[in-house]
């Protein structure tokens, strides 16, 4: 079982169930709050697995708008929940 599970750092703890719900349903509350861009191109990167020019040839828009799309979403993401 060693070889199958990881040795974790001493400094990590054990979430919590309650802290991670918690975490959990603030992570959905912010992404309800996003635009409908900001969810699409999450969604396709996020749970698709794509990358800027995948995203870019599926929506027909150049890479670089989606990487901005998807750094600002990010940035949101992060700010929210830092919050």
């Amino acid at each position: 079982i060693n070889e199958i599970i990881p040795k974790l750092s001493p400094e990590i703890g054990a979430l919590e169930l309650e802290n991670v719900l918690k975490m959990s349903e603030k992570v959905k509350g912010i992404i309800s709050s996003l635009t409908d861009a900001q969810k699409l191109v999450l969604d396709l990167s996020y749970y698709e697995g794509l990358g800027d020019k995948g995203i870019s040839g599926k929506l027909k828009i150049p890479a670089s708008t989606v990487k901005i799309k998807l750094q600002s979403t990010m940035g949101i993401l992060m700010q929210k929940l830092t919050n």
